[in-house]
């Protein structure tokens, strides 16, 4: 658990501490606010505090700190009880994660052959997929969309997410972005928009409400490889800690996503991410019949 100073009584606290009317106290009184102020940051940055780490004492220490110093300010009308007759709201935050035993994916697709039932593609953990350290610990159920690079630009009026509802789905997208080995007029609107961060991607799909977010390697990523290899992503290679709690953050390999789209009749996932580039439109889609299962 963690504490949470509320935010607007802290930024209270900064402006209080330069004296008792901040506005219009005496030179006397800012000098003296001016000391408290430099006291206050030379502790909080001392090594006594240990950089202020989660799981520190260090954090601990500043926690109470802070709070005393609030204390003070009551008779400002500071309020320093709004939980539970205290100035820390608890919630819980990721510190590291590590990968599980436990961890199982499937694809389920639609019926074939004469037997009628579901067709049903176990995948290999380390050879066909791995989670990603920023995914949430959480066992999934959910349809299949294509979402091209998982990019919205509007200023570039290019979004990814335009023609396809990822709402409740698990959203596949290719990582980086159209031409990423191209420098060219045409594409740069939509590169300077630097939204191709692992995390900037998984916030914009869970904005238009993906419920699950698969990553595979576009093909410039493929090709700057030696052997031109599609090899899956390491685990922390996203960051250590997860992006949303409850949102599953997964790294496919192509030919995972290539066997749903030749099951459909669709083109290989290289035909389009190249039409993608030649175009600069998106060619978003649902994967229909076609779920993924896990935890």
């Amino acid at each position: 658990m963690g504490h949470l100073i509320f935010l607007a009584s802290f930024a209270l606290f900064f402006l209080c501490a330069i004296g008792e009317h901040p506005a219009f106290g005496s030179s006397e009184e800012a000098a003296a606010g001016e000391r408290r102020l430099a006291a206050t940051t030379l502790y909080l940055s001392s090594d006594t505090l240990e950089g202020r780490g989660f799981g520190t004492k260090g954090i601990d220490l500043a926690a109470d700190y802070i709070a005393d110093q609030l204390r003070q300010l009551n008779r400002y009308g500071v309020k320093t009880d709004l939980w539970d007759g205290t100035p820390f709201q608890k919630f819980k935050v990721g510190i590291d994660a590590d990968l599980g035993p436990n961890n199982y994916m499937a694809l389920v697709g639609p019926p074939k052959g004469k037997n009628g039932k579901p067709q049903k593609i176990k995948l290999v953990l380390g050879k066909d997929y791995t989670p990603l350290a920023i995914s949430g610990n959480v066992k999934f159920d959910l349809p299949l969309a294509f979402a091209g690079y998982g990019i919205t630009v509007r200023k570039a009026k290019y979004d990814d997410f335009a023609e396809v509802d990822v709402a409740g789905k698990a959203a596949i997208m290719l990582r980086h972005q159209p031409r990423d080995a191209v420098d060219d007029q045409e594409s740069a609107p939509i590169k300077e928009a630097a939204c191709t961060s692992f995390r900037h991607k998984v916030s914009n799909a869970c904005e238009h409400g993906a419920a699950a977010v698969i990553f595979c390697s576009d093909q410039a990523e493929v090709r700057r490889r030696r052997g031109k290899d599609d090899t899956l992503l390491s685990f922390h290679v996203a960051g250590t800690t997860f992006t949303r709690p409850d949102v599953a953050v997964i790294n496919c390999r192509r030919a995972v996503i290539d066997n749903m789209l030749h099951d459909l009749n669709e083109p290989a996932l290289g035909k389009i991410e190249d039409e993608i580039d030649r175009t600069l439109k998106p060619a978003s889609r649902e994967l229909k019949g076609w779920r993924i299962q896990g935890e």
